[in-house]
């Protein structure tokens, strides 16, 4: 029997595929990110509860609940099979929420709502009163397995789903301990046994952002990990802690840091926090296409702008009095840690003055209040709303008087009313409440709770079946005096290349593919081994010999630790395959530089599998830094492997080699794949971890070495569109009449 499959790329208007065959990919994995204090709890409560978005019941058609655990037999029954919708490609589904006074009303019919598209009238086609059934005990709540099923229940559109963002950046201490007891009364007043709600902070990566029905686990952090906020806390991140050392204090600066170091990681902050949202908002068009509320824990933003009196900044290092005890410049330009001990020992002294000034002109040049009007129209067409809560209360200052230089009563004045406007701004356009400058927080609360509990649903067939891709308004209008309608106000429609591309998709890959992203994904798990020297190579065939490419990094040492490699290193390279001979060639570190990349010839063709080793020799070099992996051997089809290569701010913007499978969004991925002459590439795709295709352009090309003669197939990726996860580049290359299809596993971390 043909099942429905909704396409996920096209969020607004879903399409159904008929086929017997399951969509790719398994479960996926929460990749485990850096936890910065206040936040190592969340990552650990995620992956164990998830948090969980509202589910109502029909009054019309209403489900049945969950039956409660038999006193007698101790079981429990199983779980009733997910409702089946209409999907077709121009059914369109609405949410509304209908006030009076604050209050919901919950009487009215189809015959009351007006429904318009475009100006356009549409005859509404379905209708459901949805009311949120008060909540029972946690231990009836039936917890998805998974977090793909987790996202699969957060699809109903009868469900409703809430996530708690904790923007860690911009709430104190004390504001993460005052919200705690809010939050909890309203996720034990508004939550009922089928509803979804997820927590998310800004140091963590969408991808492990789980839903989930039982919620104590979340409670319970809460209550004893209140202290997750980290503004005007002496604490730093090691990035943050980078930028410190960078541009320390001058003489006669008063505070922690300089005030150079205060303005960047006020603007890395803010830009995190803002990336994150881009990456939730995102992360929910594709999971549903019904509201979801977003209950942001927030003391607002400044959005900052183009500053050109910081990108012009004349302070360096090298100006830097040696005495003072902070850091200076060794004879290469490398950022040099001091002896003695401090908070700043942990930058590496890696980071060069060129790094330094790039990241500062970076930050000054960002213009977060254009990125945040944007946001405000991706979360409209996502159907997000937020509903944003200042932990504070009631502030008189947004500031305080120190350790850092207070601000003037008026520069403070107008840091907390910008902030508040923003946080308005948000809510305003979002259809969302603010809950802002009051004392009740949990009356406030409890309101937002009680106007959630009743909502309709209704379904029409929009009069525009055309597959443009352009954005559609949606009115909805009350005939009844004095009702206040907050709705859904359009969609996207699919573009005919996005129903192509999503019909692809969702066919299942066959076994072998399977297998194929499984291994690929799997070499990631070397990413995080203990070994400061890592290796990757490639291998091809060609005229009876075999030639292995052989990559090497080496990761910079703990902060305080001296640099192996800091004056170059000397690299003895062993391949040897299994049951034969060895090869060994040699290899060169350069001084500044962290990787290699050398050919080793072997005679022959192999046909068991390859080692490859490596070790670093020299005075400074040490004996720990060796390491060794295994590779297949290349056929007379196809090579084995791509070489990796990154280019980014970490490299002084030029192309290294990269063994480490690990990518900031601010580097470029290139692969080069060894082929002969009459080797050609087909088009490549960047695939998630489930494999589904992304909508981020692969560029392919070629290069031929002018020594050696070898030509290669290259491939190019940008990675700032990118969210922190696992992804794979596949490239489909053609060998006579064997097609080959080459998987590289990266990881995308900030």
């Amino acid at each position: 029997m043909d099942r429905d499959i909704l396409i996920p790329c096209v969020p607004a208007a879903r399409y159904v595929v008929h086929s017997t065959s399951q969509p790719p990919g398994g479960t996926p994995v929460p990749q485990t990110g850096r936890c910065p204090r206040g936040s190592a709890f969340w990552a650990i409560a995620i992956a164990a509860c998830g948090v969980t978005v509202l589910t109502g019941q029909s009054q019309q058609a209403p489900t049945s609940p969950p039956t409660p655990q038999s006193t007698q037999t101790g079981t429990q029954s199983p779980p009733q099979p997910p409702a089946r919708f209409r999907t077709e490609a121009n059914y369109i589904r609405v949410d509304v929420y209908a006030t009076r006074e604050g209050a919901p009303v919950q009487d009215l019919t189809a015959d009351d709502f007006d429904v318009l598209e475009d100006g356009k009238p549409q005859r509404v086609d379905a209708f459901e009163h949805v009311v949120v059934r008060p909540a029972g005990p946690q231990d009836v709540r039936i917890e998805p397995n998974s977090q793909r099923e987790g996202n699969q229940m957060a699809a109903n559109p009868r469900a409703r789903v809430f996530v708690v963002f904790l923007d860690t950046n911009f709430v104190t201490i004390a504001g993460g301990h005052d919200i705690a007891e809010p939050l909890i009364a309203l996720m034990e007043r508004a939550l009922g046994p089928d509803d979804l709600v997820g927590i998310m902070t800004p140091d963590m990566s969408v991808t492990q952002l789980v839903f989930a029905r039982k919620t104590e686990v979340v409670q319970e952090g809460l209550r004893k990990n209140w202290p997750w906020g980290r503004r005007f806390a002496l604490h730093k991140t090691d990035k943050e802690s980078t930028l410190e050392a960078c541009y320390p204090m001058t003489q006669g600066e008063q505070g922690t840091n300089s005030a150079i170091a205060r303005a960047l990681i006020e603007r890395y902050r803010e830009e995190q926090t803002l990336e994150s949202l881009h990456d939730l908002i995102v992360h929910l068009q594709g999971i549903r296409e019904e509201r979801t509320a977003v209950i942001t824990v927030t003391e607002g933003w400044v959005l900052h702008g183009r500053d050109q009196a910081l990108a012009s900044s004349g302070q360096t290092l090298t100006t830097i009095d040696v005495n003072t005890g902070t850091e200076t410049l060794g004879p290469d330009g490398r950022v040099m840690p001091r002896a003695g001990g401090s908070r700043r020992d942990r930058i590496t002294p890696v980071t060069t003055r060129t790094d330094c000034d790039a990241e500062r002109m970076r930050l000054a040049n960002l213009d977060n209040a254009l990125y945040f009007r944007d946001l405000l129209g991706m979360a409209n067409r996502a159907n997000v709303s937020f509903y944003p809560i200042d932990p504070r209360g009631l502030p008189a200052f947004d500031t305080p008087l120190g350790p850092d230089p207070p601000l003037s009563l008026e520069a403070d004045a107008a840091s907390l009313r910008g902030r508040l406007d923003r946080m308005r701004e948000l809510a305003a356009n979002t259809d969302g409440v603010a809950i802002l400058n009051s004392n009740d927080l949990a009356g406030n609360l409890r309101r937002l709770s009680e106007d959630l509990t009743s909502y309709y649903l209704l379904g029409y067939y929009s009069t525009n079946a055309k597959l443009d891709g352009a954005w559609h308004r949606i009115s909805v209008r009350v005939k009844r005096p004095g009702v206040t309608v907050r709705s859904r106000n359009g969609y996207r429609s699919a573009t005919e290349a996005e129903v192509r591309a999503a019909r692809s998709a969702v066919a299942a890959p066959a076994p072998d593919a399977k297998a194929a992203m499984t291994a690929a994904l799997g070499t990631l798990a070397r990413s995080g081994a203990d070994g400061r020297l890592r290796l990757h190579a490639a291998a091809d065939t060609a005229g009876g010999a075999t030639t292995v490419w052989v990559a090497g990094e080496v990761t910079p040492p703990p902060g305080g630790q001296p640099d192996p490699i800091g004056n170059g290193a000397d690299v003895d390279v062993d391949v040897t395959v299994r049951g034969g001979a060895s090869t060994s060639a040699h290899a060169e570190i350069a001084p500044g530089a962290r990787a290699f990349v050398t050919p080793v010839r072997l005679t022959g063709t192999p046909s068991a599998s390859i080692d490859v080793r490596a070790r670093l020799r020299g005075p400074d070099a040490g004996s720990g830094l060796s390491d060794i992996i295994q590779i297949d051997p290349p056929t007379a089809a196809a090579p084995t492997g791509p070489l990796l290569f990154r280019r980014g701010p970490s490299t002084g913007n030029a192309l290294r080699p990269a063994a480490d499978p690990r990518f900031s969004r601010t580097d470029r991925l290139h692969l080069e794949l060894p082929a002969t002459a009459d080797d050609r590439a087909e088009p490549a795709t960047l695939l998630d971890r489930n494999g589904t295709v992304l909508s981020i352009p692969v560029t392919i090309g070629e290069r031929t070495d002018a020594a050696t003669g070898q030509r290669w197939l290259t491939a190019d990726v940008v990675l700032a569109p990118l969210g922190a996860g696992d992804y794979i580049l596949q490239l489909t290359t053609v060998r006579g009449k064997e097609q080959q299809r080459v998987l590289t596993a990266i990881r995308v971390v900030r």
